[in-house]
């Protein structure tokens, strides 16, 4: 079976072996939006719609 029709992101491409990126749900202080970041953005308060730029 091929696994080309997989989804990637943008930033992200799948590489075969390897770990997926760890993600961590977050709720956004303005809107209640549950989002997902890396441990690295841990810090985001604000979800991608909420935070233009």
């Amino acid at each position: 079976m091929s696994n080309a029709h997989h989804s990637e992101t943008k930033t992200e491409a799948a590489k075969p072996g390897a770990p997926l990126p760890r993600k961590i749900h977050r709720v956004c202080i303005s809107c209640n939006y549950m989002f997902e970041v890396t441990p690295e953005n841990f810090a985001a308060k604000h979800c991608p719609k909420c935070h233009k730029g």
